[in-house]
């Protein structure tokens, strides 16, 4: 029934409802322990090892651990860890079919919502369209009227009379009198004047501009660093980027930047140091405890 690697044959597992389902809380009581001193031996959290008595699978770290913390709890009881182990492979199973007939059905109502998007989006363009033509029309209508009036005034206007010369060589003597009474000393702080606001103008359009680049080009990005103490999972995500996974070894780290955020799990909070920004963010957790971060 069991084979070297430690897993199980599903036929054998669910051949016949008497055979006994491996029960890994009743062992441990047998032996006469508790979840603390197997905590102790096996140095993972005791909150971790009552998930995997109860098989609430959804509450365990990623699957690279929660394998290794099976395998280690059943070798400090002294059973077999395959039967376990298949309870939870069968577990993943169902939640990756689950994960596909999610995002089906989300593809799915993606297309729906665009679907009327693009509907609202088509009417709210010939709403747009008519309103600009009416107005356009309007406005055309209203300007036509005054030109054909100007049209028939042009038409039957009266030829000018043609001006005398004494009134021509009044008109000239008058003007000639006007440019005598601006003097060049008045020209000339006219002029300087106009320089005067012009280059003020000028100049606070400069210091615009410059502040403005200097706002988009100062950008403060944010420094992550996270030191393994022991063996350790993570999984960093950074401003929209795809997420990384890590297994740091003790004595490891990794260091990464971003100039928005930062969404990270521990798999081991109490086996790191997180420093964001230089400063240490402290004891996260115990060994073996999985944490979420959202930084800053």
């Amino acid at each position: 029934m069991e084979k070297d690697d430690g897993s199980i044959n599903p036929e054998n597992l669910n051949a016949g409802s008497e055979e006994q389902v491996l029960d890994l809380k009743k062992i441990r009581e047998s032996k006469g322990l508790t979840l603390i001193e197997i905590s102790r031996i096996t140095r993972i959290s005791h909150a971790v090892l009552g998930v995997i008595e109860t098989e609430k699978f959804g509450s365990l770290p990623e699957p690279i651990y929660a394998t290794a913390f099976i395998k280690k709890y059943a070798e400090a009881l002294g059973v077999d860890s395959g039967e376990i182990l298949y309870r939870y492979r069968r577990y993943l199973k169902e939640q990756e079919n689950f994960g596909k007939q999610k995002e089906v059905s989300k593809k799915k109502s993606w297309f729906k919502s665009r679907y009327y998007l693009f509907i609202w989006g088509a009417l709210a363009v010939v709403v747009v369209l008519f309103f600009v033509f009416y107005f356009l029309h309007q406005d055309y209508m209203e300007k036509r009227g005054p030109v054909k009036k100007h049209v028939a005034e042009e038409i039957y206007k009266e030829p000018p009379l043609e001006e005398s010369e004494p009134v021509k060589e009044e008109e000239s003597a008058v003007e000639a009198v006007q440019e005598s009474q601006i003097s060049p000393e008045i020209e000339e702080k006219i002029e300087e004047k106009k320089e005067d606001v012009i280059r003020e103008a000028a100049g606070d359009r400069v210091e615009e501009e410059i502040e403005s680049e200097i706002e988009i080009t100062v950008k403060e990005e944010y420094r992550l660093t996270i030191k393994a103490s022991e063996l350790t999972w993570l999984k960093i995500e950074q401003d929209d980027a795809e997420s990384l996974e890590f297994l740091l070894q003790p004595g490891e780290k990794v260091e990464r930047k971003a100039k928005e955020r930062f969404i990270v799990i521990v798999g081991n909070a109490g086996g790191v140091d997180v420093i964001f920004d230089g400063k240490s963010l402290g004891a996260l957790g115990v060994h073996g405890e999985v944490v979420h971060l959202n930084l800053p």
